[in-house]
């Protein structure tokens, strides 16, 4: 049974979400503002217990690098059949589900690491209009926007998002957010913390520009103040052959869009693959002729040569690479080739999808999917040249007439027994070789690690 997705802002806006806002730059008593960063560093160093360790240099800003103790895990031998098998297989001493830390989101539609100078998690609170840091055990650290709905660029406690959705990161730890119901690109620059700091507004130093958009709908290309988007819905960093470029899943308008930067300012949109006049469809070709149908997640592998696209209305994923003319070609590697919908594992066309929105791979072999309706986090497997499908978490069961129903709900424990409810978005962090989930209904961030599903946020 097909469930359409839906994204309405008004209508999200009515639900209850339970919890209380904790804010770490609260003190209690007489506490001092000194004892106030003290508090805020331990607890983003207290995130790394498990194998973690903390350096850090004074300088005009606080520079904070995390190593992992562990190391990288051994090279995997033929043998190994995932990079996954690790944190999907059950673990002999599993890790305790513990209370998430008293942190409110509303609608959770991403989820990013960030791993430069200071090692996070970025989430997309799209209802909340919002960005939230918190440290890898779930501390919020640092929240990016007033909370209200808006358009307004500066300093972190200054700016204004309107349904933050997408996420993605660059080398420099820059990051950039789908701003959908802004109609607009953003970029946040590397978070940096001011051990001088002399008030709270000067702890927590970064700021937000609008790199394409500006607030009304549409698709027109052209320089970055006259372009617009609809509902542009996930973001794709690249550095090409030294050129900078963004990819924009632009939701309602069926196609990729193409931002050009330069030294982090935006310059000018094109339409890079699908229809230039918003028509939906499913077609395979070069990128001029490949139709889609409300696009929904964009990502790559680390050669940026291998794009992947999460073809949310078409239950489907598609793959973008050059064909041996160096020229961009859309393909159509799991799901429907008719779009229909369902929750089937498989080979390829075999599987069933029902509107998958996120997107992240682990590398050119793997990619995590967060299916939304059918509340299920799933992986695309390249397997001896062909594309299998299988579930990580989420379950179907039957309905009174015999039918296949997925899910729902909120349960922690084995990936087994777990129940996610509508997850929007989904990460890989390789540091604690994790899977990260926006849940976006059950309104929390979920981990999945050891075969087990735990809350974070």
């Amino acid at each position: 049974m097909t469930e359409r997705y839906e994204d309405n802002k008004h209508e999200s806006s009515e639900i209850a979400v339970e919890g209380e806002e904790a804010s770490m730059l609260e003190g209690e008593g007489g506490d001092s503002f000194s004892d106030l960063i003290s508090q805020r560093i331990s607890m983003l160093t207290a995130s790394f217990s498990q194998g973690w360790s903390f350096q850090a240099e004074e300088a005009d800003d606080l520079e904070v690098t995390v190593q992992s103790e562990r190391g990288r895990p051994d090279a995997l031998d033929e043998t190994s059949c995932s990079v996954l098998d690790q944190t999907l297989t059950l673990s002999e001493e599993p890790l305790p589900c513990q209370d998430p830390p008293a942190v409110t989101l509303n609608g959770p539609h991403a989820v990013a690491v960030l791993s430069g100078g200071i090692s996070c998690i970025v989430i997309a609170d799209c209802w909340g209009n919002r960005m939230l840091l918190t440290t890898r055990e779930g501390m919020e650290f640092c929240a990016i926007g007033k909370g209200g709905e808006g358009h307004v660029d500066g300093r972190v406690e200054e700016t204004s998002f309107n349904g933050p959705h997408g996420l993605c990161v660059n080398s420099r730890m820059e990051l950039f957010v789908a701003d959908a119901y802004n109609q607009a690109v953003r970029r946040v620059s590397s978070i940096r913390i001011n051990v001088e700091a002399k008030s709270m507004e000067d702890l927590v130093h970064a700021d937000v520009v609008t790199i394409a958009g500006h607030g009304a709908k549409g698709h027109v290309d052209g320089p970055v103040g006259e372009c617009k988007f609809c509902y542009p819905h996930d973001v794709l960093f690249q550095d090409m052959d030294g050129a900078e470029h963004l990819l924009v899943a632009d939701f309602d308008n069926n196609c990729i869009r193409k931002v050009f930067i330069t030294n982090g300012v935006g310059e000018h949109v094109v339409t890079w693959a699908g229809s230039n006049l918003s028509k939906p469809g499913l077609r395979d070709g070069s990128i001029k002729e490949a139709l889609f149908n409300h696009p929904g997640g964009i990502s790559a592998d680390q050669s940026g040569e291998n794009i992947f696209i999460a073809d949310t209305y078409n239950h489907a994923i598609r793959h973008i690479t050059r064909d041996e003319d160096r020229n961009w070609t859309v393909t159509l590697i799991a799901g429907s080739r008719s779009g229909q919908s369902g929750f089937e594992d498989g080979e390829g066309e075999s599987a069933r999808f029902n509107c998958p929105t996120g997107l992240a791979v682990v590398n050119e072999q793997e990619i995590l999917i967060s299916d939304f309706s059918n509340s299920a986090i799933r992986l695309l497997r390249r397997v001896r040249g062909d594309w299998l499908v299988t579930t990580v978490v989420g379950k179907t069961s039957k309905d009174s007439e015999g039918r296949m129903l997925p899910e729902s709900g909120y349960v922690d424990g084995p990936v087994d027994q777990a129940r996610l409810n509508r997850p929007h978005g989904v990460a890989w962090d390789e540091a604690s070789r994790s899977v990260l989930i926006a849940d976006c209904m059950n309104h929390r961030i979920r981990r999945v690690q050891h075969g087990h599903v735990s809350t974070l946020v």
